[in-house]
């Protein structure tokens, strides 16, 4: 590459004058394919049409019908960062944005300068604000809005490592607000299920089943998937033990059946929802839950009393049967809620 004043082979130059010559006008850019400096320093141009025509070449153009797009550019983005260094955002922006203007693809560069510099450091909140600057300088740029968006999740998966699940929620629910790619929306809303599955066992283990019963609705409405629905199953079991022995045998029974409906059919489940019908004097479905549970526990006996004492009042006194708490035995069980994985993303980098 031979030195000049001017520019130098590969530099985007725009032209100060019309060409007439070569058909081309003041302001179209075209690129520096050689340099010369002898006779005197001249350029040859190539100007490629984005429409798809042919390119065209522009020969011996001298220095003052020239200007230097990639020199002015390069300038501005220096300028930006001393600004940035400086935390003059306001000064940064602009020079940064006119360093853009000149050359669009430098908003790559800007980003991976960033990404490079800040994203290593893990420190999401400065991160999330430089891919902000990025995308203000920008809006369409898609890379940065898929960065702000994985700065967002990662920061929350490191708020709920912390045990912070409430201050994680509100990092991947703005990550959930960014116009993002779906791979990453898709991770973030498992993960806010992961949060909320979180604060479903801390609920439970307080006893705060209506809590407990909401947080794994939530989990399972923003993430549906396998593991989620056992889960919410089992919280309406819980929900509906909690019923059940509180006297609210509608919201029991209900919630029975909304977890036999995500899959959750055990013979303890099943005896439970039909101690509900049979105290709301539901008799003919109490026994059909029963017979089921019985196939599945033959011997077990709390479901065997349970049975025999509903046959009995069926065939013997069912229009004077009135059921009270603690005619028929529930059962309780032990089921572990599954704790969904949380996993972060790498960044993204510009070509």
């Amino acid at each position: 590459m031979i030195e000049t004043k001017k520019a130098h082979e590969l530099d985007i130059v725009e032209l100060t004058e019309d060409l007439p010559e070569f058909g081309l006008r003041r302001g179209e850019r075209g690129t520096v394919v050689e340099a010369f400096d002898s006779p005197e320093e001249a350029y040859m141009l190539e100007f490629v049409d984005e429409s798809g025509s042919p390119s065209r070449l522009a020969y011996g153009v001298k220095p003052d019908q020239i200007e230097n797009i990639d020199v002015l550019a390069k300038d501005f983005f220096k300028r930006g960062f001393e600004a940035l260094n400086e935390l003059d955002f306001v000064e940064a922006l602009r020079n940064f944005r006119k360093a853009v203007n000149l050359i669009p693809s430098y908003v790559g560069a800007l980003h991976n300068s960033l990404a490079q510099s800040l994203g290593p450091t893990e420190d999401w909140g400065k991160f999330s604000f430089a891919m902000q600057l990025v995308r203000l300088i920008d809006p369409n740029y898609e890379i940065a809005r898929d960065n702000l968006a994985i700065a967002y999740l990662n920061w929350g998966v490191q708020e709920a490592k912390n045990g912070k699940y409430d201050e994680s929620l509100h990092c991947f629910h703005a990550a959930l607000a960014v116009k993002a790619s779906q791979d990453i929306i898709s991770l973030v809303r498992e993960n806010i299920a992961a949060s909320y599955s979180a604060l479903g066992v801390q609920a439970f283990r307080n006893g705060d089943m209506e809590r407990t019963l909401f947080l794994f609705r939530s989990a399972h409405f923003v993430a549906s998937n396998e593991m989620t629905r056992q889960n919410f199953g089992k919280a309406h079991f819980h929900f509906a033990n909690f019923c059940s022995n509180a006297g609210d045998l509608s919201r029991a029974i209900d919630s029975y059946q909304r977890a036999e409906d995500s899959g959750l059919i055990l013979p303890e489940v099943l005896n439970n929802h039909a101690c509900a019908l049979a105290e709301s004097r539901q008799f003919a479905g109490a026994i059909t839950i029963l017979e089921t549970a019985q196939t599945l526990a033959p011997e077990d006996n709390v479901i065997k009393s349970n049975l025999s004492k509903l046959l009995e009042i069926i065939q013997v006194s069912a229009p004077n049967f009135e059921p009270v708490a603690g005619d028929f035995i529930t059962e309780d069980i032990e089921i572990d809620f599954l704790k969904p994985p949380m996993n972060t993303v790498a960044l993204r980098v510009s070509a």
